[in-house]
């Protein structure tokens, strides 16, 4: 339940305000903490890196300055030459003049003054410019070995910090931030089973989808997953061709003369057929007890919600039209009745809910002033947000997710500074942290969602309580080189899913099924009428989409405190192994006893027998 000590009672929490006021500072500051531990762990020369890196920034700049000195000096030297040759063919066309007998005069101008202006720009571009362009190069070369040294002491003085970075980080310091919510270290098959048989959560990724990234945690008690899907959908292609013809006219002129005109005439032509496109959203599913018999769902309002002019047009509309469906409604028998407070009606919209009385359950008069500041706060995103609720399931969708959706490592590895890194550090974790509060504030604005627990829960599928999800598992091999799994001649990227097989330690095994298509060409002969009066077939070139699939077994790991980059020392590529996230990816056959205890070895981890 809600920690009333830490952020209020809920039925006066304001989850703008909160964020706002306290929040917002609070990550920041806690993000900035958890990167200058790292930097203390690590032994960060900070004088040292400022000082190289100053040393990086001053001869990148000077070497950006000599480029352009260059590149001007090769710009003059490449016209002197254009110049010569005009020169030269000056001289020869006044040779050519005396030769032909033509005006002496200019004959020996042209001959002259190309001559000697051709020569001394063919010395000047022999000796002054080529020794230039030659100091100019080894100079050029010498900026470079300098930057290259600078730049790898740099990437030495971080090597170790960014050692200390872990795919984890994030949702540490936001649980060390905020117990309003808590994230998981992974999505578990307890809070899977949880969300499917308390909540009636219904497995999301259709035939022809897969999840590139899963998160999950609690909202006090009750459970969250955000995902990441990718989707494949067919849409229809339009190929375009082209033909070139030509004919002859002849007409008459008005002396009796016959002329002929040839005309040339390019024919266009298109065709449509199916290809797969691929895209991706995030959604967040959460599950609460409250109102379990409500379905709903609204959809952006598209109005500027910070324009008063515009707001006060739009609700006295939406006014009018709500209160002549709520008469239609009454007289049809429906159930469809508005709320007194018309600017959440007609803001919030959510008219096809199916349920009067636990609608206004949920959404009370704090309820609604939450929601209406929340789409008019500047500290989220406004307005950018889908949301429906399927009984005790609601589902939220953003814009801002799009940008804004998981922490990685990997962004930091490029740093050069240590300072711009700790600014970039923060920067990120405090966007993340701000794109998911901001999912979730439109469940945080409810007041009885934070007031209903999620009661207790008992495990009792087959499959283990600590094994994989299916989620996390295709999160996991759609994070792995794509090589891995791609079918064979496959042209476009792979829907992967996966199927459960066993688990083994720490370990759960799965086959992968990459879906993808291979291409055939074709050509389409469409029929266009020319200029010329005739029916000409255009060739429209084509590409046939045909459906392709592999399968591949991976074995599945958790490994939590190795390095990223010591990773690959001790298990490598070339034995098919993946560092991906907080898991091992393994392209084996068959995973078994000998196999964990051969990997628990690698990492450094005790053995069953050792521990016993």
């Amino acid at each position: 339940m809600r920690d009333t000590n830490t952020y209020g009672d809920a039925e006066k929490f304001d989850p703008v305000d909160y964020y706002a006021k306290s929040l917002k500072d609070r990550v920041r500051d806690a993000a900035g903490k958890f990167i200058d531990r790292l930097i203390d762990q690590a032994k960060v020369d900070t004088a040292a890196n400022c000082e190289t890196y100053k040393k990086l920034t001053a001869a990148q700049e000077v070497d950006k300055r000599e480029d352009g000195r260059r590149n001007r000096m090769a710009t003059l030297r490449n016209f002197c030459i254009a110049l010569d040759i005009a020169a030269f063919i000056c001289a020869v066309i006044g040779l050519v003049m005396i030769c032909t007998e033509g005006d002496l005069t200019t004959s020996l101008c042209l001959l002259i003054i190309g001559a000697v202006v051709g020569v001394g720009l063919l010395v000047l571009i022999l000796t002054y410019f080529k020794k230039k362009l030659r100091e100019m190069a080894a100079d050029d070369a010498k900026r470079n070995a300098e930057i290259k040294a600078l730049d790898m002491e740099c990437l030495k003085q971080l090597s170790y910090l960014k050692d200390l970075l872990r795919w984890d980080d994030f949702n540490n310091i936001s649980n060390s931030v905020c117990t309003m919510f808590t994230l998981d270290p992974s999505f578990s098959m307890n809070k899977y089973a949880k969300l499917s048989k308390t909540y009636g959560f219904v497995d999301i990724v259709g035939e022809d989808q897969s999840i590139l990234g899963v998160m999950s945690g609690d909202i006090d008690t009750n459970p969250f997953i955000r995902v990441n899907l990718l989707d494949e959908s067919m849409f229809l292609k339009t190929y375009v061709g082209h033909l070139t013809i030509t004919w002859t006219e002849t007409h008459t002129d008005s002396e009796g003369h016959i002329h002929t005109e040839v005309r040339t005439q390019v024919l266009t032509a298109t065709s449509q057929h199916p290809a797969p496109h691929y895209s991706r959203q995030i959604y967040t599913y959460y599950g609460n007890n409250a109102a379990p018999d409500l379905h709903f769902s609204r959809q952006a309002c598209r109005v500027d919600l910070n324009d008063e002019k515009k707001v006060r047009k739009f609700v006295d509309k939406e006014g009018k039209r709500l209160e002549k469906k709520a008469h239609e409604s009454l007289e049809s028998g429906g159930h469809y009745q508005p709320m007194g407070n018309t600017e959440f009606e007609a803001i919030w919209g959510a008219e096809n809910r199916d349920n009067e009385m636990q609608f206004r359950l949920l959404f009370t008069p704090l309820a609604q002033q939450n929601i209406l500041e929340l789409l008019r706060s500047k500290e989220g995103y406004g307005d950018d947000f889908y949301f429906a609720k399927s009984g005790k399931i609601n589902g939220v969708s953003s814009i801002h997710s799009m940008s804004f959706y998981k922490y990685d490592p990997a962004l930091f590895y490029e740093e050069r500074s240590v300072e711009l890194l700790r600014q970039h550090f923060v920067d990120n974790i405090s966007e993340l942290f701000r794109s998911l509060y901001f999912d979730l504030a439109p469940l945080l604005c409810i007041p009885l969602y934070q007031m209903t627990d999620a009661g207790p829960f008992k495990y009792d599928w087959e499959r283990p309580a600590d094994s994989m999800t299916d989620y996390e598992a295709m999160a996991a091999v759609n994070a792995m080189p794509e090589s891995d799994f791609s079918p064979e001649g496959a042209a476009t990227p792979s829907i992967l899913k996966v199927t459960y097989t066993g688990h083994i330690g720490k370990a759960d095994s799965f086959t992968v099924t990459a879906k993808a298509f291979r291409t055939e060409g074709r050509v389409d002969m469409i029929p266009v009428v020319g200029g010329d009066g005739h029916t000409h077939l255009v060739p429209v070139h084509w590409d046939e989409y045909i459906p392709i699939q592999a399968e591949r077994p991976v074995t599945l790991r958790p490994v939590k405190d190795e390095p990223e980059s010591n990773f690959g020392t001790i298990l490598g590529r070339n034995g098919g192994y993946s560092r991906v996230g907080g898991f091992l990816g393994m392209l084996i056959d068959a995973y078994n006893d000998e196999s964990e205890d051969r990997v628990s070895r690698a990492l450094g981890e005790k053995t069953e027998e050792e521990r016993n």
